[in-house]
């Protein structure tokens, strides 16, 4: 397995956490997508064991990229949600499910990282 920690640092911070990135306070990606995303994050936040291998993996190696702390700045980031005062009706009501959404993801990360430790 150590032979894919390349391939992992490289391919989930570029397929799953930079689409989910700000551009000038715009999200880069269309709204489907980003839903898409992060209903993939929800399966993920539930392994805890997932979430500790890419800590230990990645963050702790001091060569490597901090892949988990990109992976929860980006959930926190739309849990905060970006600007959508210039949003209206549906579009707003949307990016308002994205936030509860990350919300829940984080929300299961700590619950099953939590279950991992005890």
């Amino acid at each position: 397995r150590s032979y894919l920690k390349a391939e992992i640092g490289f391919f989930f911070p570029m397929l799953l956490l930079k689409p989910l990135e700000l551009q000038d306070g715009e999200p880069l990606i269309a709204y489907n997508q980003r839903a898409t995303l992060v209903k993939g994050f929800q399966v993920l936040c539930t392994d805890a064991q997932l979430l500790v291998d890419l800590f230990v993996n990645f963050d702790c190696d001091l060569d490597g990229q901090n892949v988990f702390e990109r992976y929860v700045s980006s959930l926190v980031r739309i849990a905060q949600g970006v600007d959508i005062g210039h949003v209206s009706g549906p579009e707003a009501a949307r990016e308002s499910m994205l936030k509860i959404e990350a919300l829940e993801c984080l929300t299961a990360m700590l619950a099953s990282m939590n279950a991992w430790v005890e």
